[in-house]
């Protein structure tokens, strides 16, 4: 029996594969799952050759990549990885909330903060 964990999951296409999301969208409990980005310093700029932690990182096609091959982080911009989540699962939107705010939060122990609440 495996022990419960949560799952850190970037939603680029690149890092996770849309049948992927699914899957773990199925068999993890929402409150389990959590979205990051690992973006790095080349996020939101043209194709090319960038530097990280002095390797050379070339970028094509949003995918970030080492010489050798190796993805090398990636230049998903997080509002970008909360919409691929929502599109690949059509989850509702406090399933929404919990994977992008809420159950990060909660990880690190912050209490009333990431819901949405009804304001009168």
């Amino acid at each position: 029996m495996l022990e419960p964990f949560k799952i850190e999951m970037i939603i680029d296409n690149i890092h996770t594969s849309p049948e992927f999301v699914k899957l773990i969208y199925k068999i993890k409990d929402i409150e389990d799952i959590i979205l990051i980005t690992d973006s790095i310093s080349a996020t939101n700029l043209n194709d090319g050759e960038y530097t990280l932690g002095g390797l050379k990182v070339m970028v094509k096609d949003k995918k970030a990549t080492l010489e050798d091959g190796t993805i090398a982080g990636s230049t998903l911009t997080f509002d970008d990885g909360v919409r691929n989540f929502y599109l690949i699962t059509n989850c509702s939107l406090k399933e929404l909330v919990r994977v992008s705010s809420y159950n990060a939060l909660q990880d690190l122990n912050i209490k009333n903060e990431g819901e949405l609440k009804k304001v009168i």
